[in-house]
């Protein structure tokens, strides 16, 4: 399923209820390739493309990560993943240019 554009309906869209860890680890994992990706695009226009991408993919991850670590309290496993995804998440937003 491709993300969507707006992010408050990617994260309504993903399976947070039944929290499918795996599914966000899909996410992070394909957000995390385009993140990657972004970066060799060096400043173009095609990196500030990738990186809208990207933070759809880490916007639905970080949104199941949220509701399983207040499921999970001291996980830390799970902890460290979503704070790795927010990390990207963030990036994403503060290395696009926006026109």
């Amino acid at each position: 399923q491709a993300p969507t554009d707006d992010p408050e309906t990617a994260v309504a869209s993903t399976p947070v209820a039944s929290g499918h860890e795996g599914k966000a680890d899909e996410l992070f994992a394909k957000g995390s390739a385009l993140y990657s990706r972004a970066i060799e695009a060096g400043n173009s226009s095609a990196r500030d493309d990738l990186y809208a991408e990207c933070n759809k993919y880490l916007t639905q991850a970080q949104g199941i990560y949220n509701a399983l670590v207040e499921k999970r309290p001291g996980d830390t496993a799970l902890e460290e993943k979503a704070f790795m995804c927010n990390k990207l998440r963030y990036g994403s937003i503060k290395q696009r240019r926006f026109h």
